[in-house]
């Protein structure tokens, strides 16, 4: 008797010290800010804060327009420019633990401009604008011609503002309704670290 005792007390012991100790955590902070960006034509960046007491990663990533770089707590999109004529839309998702978190993207038209030369329109072509919103590789340059890789490069200029002293690339800007030349030489403390090293990219291949 005194042996089943001792044991019924050894168990309910066990069972408190069990009871006692410290709970799993639950994932109760699991937030997204904002939950949704729209971008124009031109495309751009933002950055969304990601709250989480627990781990967290992208599930479902963006279509091949826009680009996410995690770092820390946050996530930066780097959306590029729409060429085409109808506007856009995409999402991406992160996931921590069971819960997920859906973040929907909008882009809006390209834009279209008629030639003072001519009675067609003549459309904005923003495919060389890459070269100002992220890192090229070797990839996008490769397979380009010579005057495509100096549009590219000077691409970076023209949106600086570069007056070109060369009379084809003034007359091929000023076609656009966001050029306005107003230096003879563009600052270098303009040109962000992505432009610098995207030229020196394009010069190798041009």
């Amino acid at each position: 008797m005194k042996i089943r005792f001792l044991f019924s007390i050894i168990v309910v012991l066990f069972s408190l010290v069990i009871y006692g100790q410290e709970r799993p955590k639950i994932n109760k902070v699991f937030s997204v800010s904002p939950t949704s960006a729209q971008f124009s034509h031109e495309g751009g960046s933002k950055v969304f804060i990601v709250k989480s007491n627990s781990p967290w990663k992208i599930s479902t990533n963006t279509k091949s327009w826009g680009h996410l770089v995690k770092s820390g707590n946050t996530l930066t999109l780097n959306v590029d420019t729409n060429t085409g004529q109808s506007s856009r839309s995409d999402y991406f998702e992160i996931v921590s633990g069971a819960k997920s978190i859906r973040v929907s993207i909008s882009q809006a038209e390209g834009v279209y401009k008629s030639d003072e030369s001519s009675s067609k329109p003549i459309k904005q072509t923003y495919s060389y604008d890459i070269a100002c919103k992220r890192l090229l590789s070797e990839n996008d340059v490769i397979g380009l011609s010579k005057n495509e890789l100096r549009i590219m490069r000077n691409w970076i200029y023209a949106r600086h503002g570069y007056s070109f002293r060369s009379q084809d690339l003034q007359n091929y800007f000023s076609k656009f309704e966001w050029y306005h030349p107003k230096y003879t030489e563009v600052p270098y403390n303009l040109l962000s670290d992505i432009e610098q090293r995207n030229i020196e990219l394009i010069k190798r291949y041009e």
